[in-house]
């Protein structure tokens, strides 16, 4: 399958349906839960992301550029973030 680029930074971009929408909006609520409630309990808390692509995502139905879930979760009060990528372009563009 052909690779697909950013139109935002011209990095690697995963492509996604539309369910992503679904799940974006579950990970949020639980981020924001999760890192405000446990707060003081764990001050040093980390997010993990098994399966994280390159961070960006697109909807193949609506054609839509949407931050993924390595984006999204650097916006919650983790101390800590491991993401996790397989593949090698895809990695390269995480980490930038």
């Amino acid at each position: 399958m052909e690779k697909l680029y950013s139109q935002v930074d011209n990095l690697s971009i995963r492509r996604s349906g539309p369910w992503i929408s679904k799940k974006h909006h579950f990970l949020k609520k639980y981020a924001d839960i999760f890192s405000k409630g446990m707060k003081k309990k764990w001050p040093q808390m980390t997010f993990i992301d098994l399966f994280a692509g390159p961070g960006r995502c697109w909807i193949e139905a609506t054609h839509e550029e949407v931050d993924g879930s390595p984006l999204l979760a650097l916006g919650y009060d983790f101390t800590h973030y491991i993401f996790m990528e397989q593949d090698e372009e895809d990695y390269k563009a995480l980490r930038k």
